[in-house]
């Protein structure tokens, strides 16, 4: 990365930083979405399998011969959605801890080649939470984030399909119009995320930065008496990670119970009119009772949709922090003229018209 090139802030998947370690890794990628994507439509085939075994028992079918077929497949299906979640969990999950170490290992880099005037703007608690907490919800973006994303959008297609052709256009729009409020929401609640999460993560610099500082100079507060004092300190910033905690969980609680009443309500609409297309013939029980169950699994995408949005705006926002300590200009450099075959220096050495003054300070110390 060109250290003169200032990047941007941008989203996880916009951002030009990224964008490198998702063409290193684009082949796990590919092969985990791959995988992903069949066992969704695996999962899709349940709720019509179940469906037809209803309508078989309705019609008067023999148990010990016709459903057992549908037990069979539902064991199947079961079976290889189990093995395939270990491929694509591996895959996706694993790359999101391959580009976690690569970030870290390059950060550090980046700070070992920056000069004592950057150390001494920016404090060691500072930069501690950038290389955890910062990097750790980076990989939830790349990993758990890029799962939802290809997920939700997989599931919530193929179900509204499924919906459509094999039970009822009418009764999917009746049942679909309250969902679309989760996705409204999420969309508000991702953009407020975002600055409550950057707002936490600036105090968990500040309780780390308070924390190194005191322990490493323990000696000096009790030389002086100074615990009483000290812990009063503490207090104030614990108190203010504590406050920066809590508002950004309001927003949780919030909408949390807000997806839950609205999957209700959808439900509810299902129950019915779904209900009463049934039993005028326009559906039969086992398109009911299959048309319930994609509900269930069309609820997931859309609250998938809200958790994403957190996740990738928590993501979005430590990257920004990530990407501004790998911004900062390399201000010592060796020249092309240094003779990097001297290993060892003899005879005495001798200082001369040497200054220096603190940073911002425009007289001379």
């Amino acid at each position: 990365m060109k250290k003169n090139l200032k990047m941007k802030p941008s989203g996880i998947f916009k951002s030009e930083y990224l964008r490198k370690y998702f063409s290193k890794y684009k082949n796990r990628y590919l092969a985990g979405i791959f995988v992903l994507i069949i066992i969704d439509i695996l999962q899709l085939r349940v709720p019509l399998i179940i469906g037809d075994a209803v309508d078989y028992l309705e019609s008067g079918g023999a148990i010990s011969s016709g459903l057992t077929r549908y037990i069979y497949l539902i064991i199947i299906i079961g079976l290889g959605v189990a093995v395939g979640r270990f491929v694509w969990r591996h895959m996706i999950f694993g790359t999101s801890r391959f580009i976690e170490y690569d970030i870290r290992n390059e950060l550090f880099a980046h700070l070992e080649k920056l000069s004592l005037k950057y150390y001494n703007k920016h404090k060691t608690g500072d930069i501690m939470a950038h290389m955890t907490n910062d990097l750790n919800a980076v990989r939830m973006a790349v990993g758990p984030g890029v799962l939802m994303v290809v997920d939700a959008a997989v599931i919530g297609t193929l179900t509204l399909y499924n919906m459509i052709t094999e039970i009822s256009l009418t009764l999917t729009i009746f049942a679909g119009i309250p969902l679309l409020l989760i996705i409204v929401n999420s969309i508000i609640i991702g953009k407020i995320m975002r600055v409550r999460f950057k707002e936490k993560q600036a105090a968990f610099s500040d309780l780390s930065d308070f924390t190194q500082e005191r322990i490493s100079g323990i000696y000096v507060i009790k030389s002086f008496v100074q615990e009483s004092k000290e812990l009063k300190a503490f207090e104030k910033v614990t108190k203010n990670y504590y406050d920066k905690n809590i508002k950004m969980l309001k927003i949780f609680v919030l909408m949390h119970p807000f997806m839950r009443f609205i999957s209700g309500f959808s439900l509810a609409v299902v129950i019915g009119f779904g209900g009463y297309l049934s039993i005028q013939g326009t559906i039969s029980v086992g398109q009911f009772v299959a048309f319930v169950q994609f509900i269930g699994m069309l609820v997931w995408p859309m609250i998938a949709i809200g958790y994403t949005f957190n996740i990738l705006s928590m993501g979005g926002a430590s990257l920004e922090r990530i990407e501004a300590i790998l911004d900062e200009e390399i201000d010592v450099k060796d020249t092309e003229y240094v003779d990097k075959s001297i290993t060892e220096i003899k005879g005495d050495i001798k200082v001369e018209n040497l200054n220096f003054k603190y940073h911002d300070e425009k007289e001379i110390a």
